[in-house]
């Protein structure tokens, strides 16, 4: 079965007061099938002149044709404007494409053209809406993969331990995961570090990008990295944010996920304790 579901909730997160529209009746559905835009590509300078590479995409135009039912046309009449009061506010919305376990969804999707119905002696209200979405792919959220940071054992000896004049430093043995995409495109990670942790790095040994940010995170905070957005993030206990660009290392870059299998390889210096976790959006050409 296939479900057509538009919401102002961009995030998807039935926050309370989100209004949803669902189109029951759906005839013909045009441009969500391949890539109708042109992908070209751009730099952006961050600090000490690291280059962030990024891309710009066409917006995607795509329309739906549907019906309107009721009982009576006074009931159908009732049900489109219930629809043209929902997309006339001229707010972006959050259109999600469904079919048996597959979901997907476009965000910031506006109406691009003028609602048109016609009016028979059979209750129906046939209708065509056409719509642009500025970021052409359709998504599909990745859930997080983690593992915990290796914790240092402490083990007594009954005649004690001598130590070096240099002192001993602890540091966790590397770790690794794996996240899948099962997109059709490379596309962005996201990267959350939970404390304690001091400079926390992890490498995507599949793309060979790493990511390391010289921070130090306390056991109630963690530090969010979104390939997305371009942002580095550190979140206290308060849930506040607090923009940690600046802390990431030289020769460090925003991490995407290759199309299949991507191996991370993660570590944290000092004996930090806490967890790492790894997820990402999936980008699709087509439903």
């Amino acid at each position: 079965m296939q479900r057509f579901i538009f919401t102002d909730d961009l995030e998807g997160k039935n926050s309370p007061g989100t209004k949803t529209i669902e189109l029951l009746h759906v005839l013909e559905v045009k441009g969500l099938n391949g890539m109708p835009s042109t992908i070209n590509g751009s730099k952006a300078y961050g600090k000490d002149g690291i280059t962030v590479s990024s891309v710009t995409m066409d917006a995607r135009p795509f329309s739906i044709l549907f019906d309107i039912l009721g009982e009576n046309f006074e009931a159908a009449a009732t049900e489109r404007r219930a629809l043209t009061s929902f997309f006339g506010n001229k707010k972006p919305k959050r259109f999600e494409y469904s079919r048996d376990d597959f979901k997907v969804y476009l965000k910031d999707v506006y109406p691009a053209g003028v609602y048109e119905t016609g009016v028979n002696e059979k209750r129906i209200l046939n209708g065509t809406m056409q719509f642009i979405a500025t970021n052409p792919y359709l998504k599909r959220d990745i859930p997080f993969s983690s593992f915990a940071f290796e914790t240092a054992v402490l083990e007594y000896f009954e005649d004690g331990i001598e130590f070096p004049d240099t002192g001993l430093e602890y540091s966790t043995a590397e770790t690794s995961i794996t996240v899948a995409n099962n997109g059709d495109e490379i596309s962005p990670a996201l990267i959350r570090f939970h404390g304690p942790a001091n400079n926390p790095e992890v490498i995507n040994t599949t793309t060979n990008q790493k990511m390391k940010v010289l921070i130090e995170i306390d056991s109630n905070e963690y530090l969010e990295v979104s390939s997305e957005t371009g942002r580095v993030d550190k979140i206290d206990s308060e849930n506040v944010r607090h923009n940690a660009f600046d802390s990431i290392s030289d020769d460090s870059e925003f991490i995407n996920l290759a199309v299949g299998e991507n191996i991370f390889n993660f570590n944290s210096a000092g004996g930090g304790t806490g967890y790492l976790e790894v997820g990402g959006v999936e980008y699709y050409a087509g439903i």
